[in-house]
């Protein structure tokens, strides 16, 4: 059988939800691994070789690599060069490939330049053979996040064809310390593995899942869990659920469980009906409810500012599934849009016209507890003066003092 290498989500769609990341550091070390990046993504999609020097560079030999070094440049994402070498190493067998990484690592190279040239050539090879290159570039993971990740995606394709194999050699690797180093963030490699497998085992072997859990650290299973997030499906929902609940502590749970609604809306393109088949599935504790059907309608509203149409539809979705918690989902949806999205004024007259409408507190309290309120302290205390109810008037206007 062919194997199909999927490249992993990255950590950048929901690793914010989970890791306190030192980003200026980070994006610094990465800034040159950027392009290659670029050009791996862009050569999946290019037929042809670009046309240029490599042309005459003997296309059927190995490649120069320290003649290539001298006409590449790392921070033109356009640059010709690297986007030919791509293409050359996809026309490699497995084995060829290999041979490459062993040139590069002979040739005396600054640590950057090497690691960039690994970059390059660790996706043609994950595709041909994610075995071999697991073999070949485990030992280089270090502290590159992308690496990491792109390893951790061919354990998933060798775990598509053989998953007694691509587990022993993950337990062998953790048990000689090969998956201990953490990245700047705090991130070891071995939560991206773990990450992998639990995926696999989701749908089929559930407590093979929690054993693998069960032997990380509590803030490396809320990671492990947060990157699986990423590639479940339908039928991996309640078990992802259920993974949650056996081995996270309760005040985690709602966050982890939100992970996959932007996955979902943005990434898949899915509408509330989608949503509502992942609410049903993994059936939120009453006191998770509001906050997951807030993070629903953030995901499908998405960047921009919300209108009475969008909000209407977010509340007539959720008296499908929960009326008694659409008033406070609604404030809270409106809290979040008025952090960086509307005038926090429109979003707290917003919040307004519901009681006015209904007589109904609710909407107007739970947007007044949001962090908008906080940082708008003048505006929110004339709103909190509207609220009904004596008692919550008061505890509001308390909470937003300085």
């Amino acid at each position: 059988m062919k194997t199909v290498f999927v490249m992993p989500v990255s950590i950048a769609l929901i690793g914010f939800v989970f890791i306190g990341v030192q980003q200026s550091t980070i994006s610094a070390l990465k800034a040159q691994q950027s392009v290659i990046k670029q050009q791996i993504k862009a050569a999946l999609h290019t037929k042809d070789f670009p046309s240029g020097k490599w042309s005459t560079a003997n296309p059927g030999g190995p490649i120069d690599w320290q003649l290539q070094l001298s006409r590449i440049d790392f921070s033109n994402p356009n640059s010709q060069t690297l986007l030919a070498l791509q293409r050359k190493l996809r026309s490699m067998s497995a084995d060829g490939i290999a041979a490459e990484i062993d040139q590069i690592k002979a040739l005396d190279l600054d640590e950057q330049t090497e690691r960039n040239l690994l970059l390059l050539v660790a996706q043609p090879l994950i595709e041909k053979d994610p075995q071999l290159a697991l073999e070949k570039l485990a030992g280089d993971m270090k502290q590159d996040d992308y690496l990491v990740q792109l390893l951790a995606g061919a354990l998933g394709s060798w775990a598509n064809e053989d998953l007694a194999l691509a587990t022993a050699w993950l337990d062998e690797k953790i048990a000689t310390g090969a998956m201990d180093a953490k990245s700047l963030d705090g991130t070891a490699p071995r939560t991206f593995f773990e990450s992998t497998l639990i995926d696999k085992l989701l749908a089929t072997d559930i407590e093979s899942a929690k054993q693998r859990l069960q032997n990380l650290t509590e803030a490396d299973r809320a990671q492990a869990i947060g990157f699986a997030s990423a590639e479940i499906n339908a039928d991996s929902y309640s078990a992802y659920a259920s993974l949650i609940r056996s081995e996270i502590p309760a005040a985690r749970q709602a966050l982890l469980l939100s992970a996959p609604i932007a996955i979902i809306s943005r990434q898949r393109g899915g509408g509330y009906e989608d949503l509502a088949k992942y609410m049903q599935q993994i059936a939120p504790e009453p006191d998770q409810y509001g906050y997951l059907l807030a993070e629903s309608g953030s995901s499908q509203v998405g960047h921009h500012p919300i209108t009475d149409d969008d909000l209407n539809k977010f509340r007539q979705w959720s008296d499908t599934l929960a009326p008694e918690e659409t008033n406070d989902a609604t404030g809270k949806l409106l809290a979040r849009q008025a952090m960086t999205l509307i005038p926090y004024q429109d979003a707290a007259q917003m919040a307004l016209s519901f009681q006015e409408s209904t007589g109904n507190d609710d909407v107007l309290i739970e947007f007044l507890r949001g962090r908008a309120s906080k940082k708008n302290r003048t505006e929110a205390i004339e709103f909190a003066k509207k609220i009904t109810d004596p008692i919550i008037r008061q505890q509001i206007l308390e909470s937003l003092k300085p």
